[in-house]
């Protein structure tokens, strides 16, 4: 019974936001979601909250705007656009196939170093934070681990 309510959120959140992409509608959703009180199999990722969804799809997402490789060990260089009033950045890190991002550092510059799993391609994406309070993550980029220099 929960996929009416989430297109109701959506609804709101594209409705005062127009310019949201799917992602960011998506991650608005996942990031902002309150726990069950009980253990649930196959329930996702809690329950929706709409005031906080449509809250923080308002915020501006940082743009990577290169990525670049760091050394032969599979890092790679990520370069983002800054976000006024931005006073962090979480880096979040997707492994190959899977659909959860987690939380690999916070920065207060606009470039970091990350390092691609050892097999298959790596996504991270970027969130802007002012305080604790963070907003709509970058869309992903993805590149494959390498062994050796390109």
């Amino acid at each position: 019974m929960a996929a009416p309510h989430v297109a109701g959120v959506l609804a709101l959140m594209v409705s005062r936001y127009p310019t949201i992409s799917p992602t960011g509608a998506i991650a608005s959703l996942q990031r902002t979601a309150r726990a069950f009180p009980a253990a649930c199999v196959g329930c996702g990722a809690g329950i929706v909250d709409a005031t906080e969804a449509v809250k923080w799809s308002g915020t501006i997402a940082p743009t990577i705007t290169s990525v670049n490789v760091d050394t032969c060990n599979g890092s790679y260089e990520l370069n983002w656009s800054a976000v006024p009033s931005a006073t962090s950045y979480k880096i979040w890190r997707r492994a190959p196939g899977a659909t959860i991002s987690y939380v690999i550092g916070t920065v207060t510059s606009t470039s970091t170093v990350v390092v691609a799993y050892g097999s298959g391609t790596t996504a991270w994406d970027v969130q802007a934070c002012v305080g604790a309070a963070c907003g709509v993550p970058s869309d992903p980029v993805s590149r494959p681990y390498y062994a050796g220099c390109p």
